[in-house]
């Protein structure tokens, strides 16, 4: 059901007057913005993916050893902003990064800034926006992959002489790449569209 209307849109992009053809997707990339616009996402969508696993990892961790009734309210807590309008959560960002905003008064008034600087419509902006958004589905994969990870696989490493750098990278690391995997397919494609 999902898919054939997906290949009638594909079948429909590589069709010029009843003729097969790559000219469509030959002339999308010969222009100039639109190339830039195409690299220019993929690597802000590269970066939020690598920057929330690296930071979700730790965060996972500690997640999975927080007793049962207190995780279900950091779950809940973690999905929070995934449950509030994009209008809120856009306006909330002007109110922090606009050019009156908390983080420039913050600046000017630890004498970092003299004036205030241009925080909003910038691609850090669109990062940390995205990755406040994209990060707890990283989250929740990579707590899911490690509550199936058994506490006796940890105890057995370390019985054999591996210290923690060990342990996560040789242990928990390969034993959790599907919530990883998870993880990251759902930032990148959540942050490219």
């Amino acid at each position: 059901l999902f898919v054939a209307p997906v290949l009638a849109l594909l079948a429909g992009a590589f069709r010029v007057e009843g003729q097969w053809a790559l000219s469509p997707l030959v002339d999308f990339f010969q222009e100039p913005l639109h190339r830039e616009v195409y690299w220019r996402t993929l690597r802000i969508a590269g970066a939020a993916t690598l920057v929330s696993a690296l930071l979700c990892y730790p965060a996972a961790l500690a997640m999975v050893k927080v007793p049962p009734p207190w995780r279900g309210l950091l779950t809940a807590l973690l999905i929070l902003p995934l449950m509030v309008s994009p209008i809120a959560r856009t306006y909330s960002w002007i109110v922090l990064l606009g050019r009156n905003g908390f983080v420039n008064a913050l600046l000017q008034g630890s004498g970092f800034s003299d004036e205030p600087v241009k925080l909003l419509f910038t691609e850090g902006a669109v990062f940390v926006g995205l990755l406040q958004l994209m990060m707890p589905l990283m989250l929740l994969s990579l707590v899911s992959a490690l509550e199936n990870l058994g506490a006796d696989v940890l105890a057995a490493a370390a019985t054999l002489g591996a210290d923690r750098w060990q342990s996560f990278v040789r242990v928990v690391l390969p034993l959790t790449q599907e919530g990883l995997i998870v993880g990251g397919t759902l930032v990148f494609t959540g942050c490219v569209t």
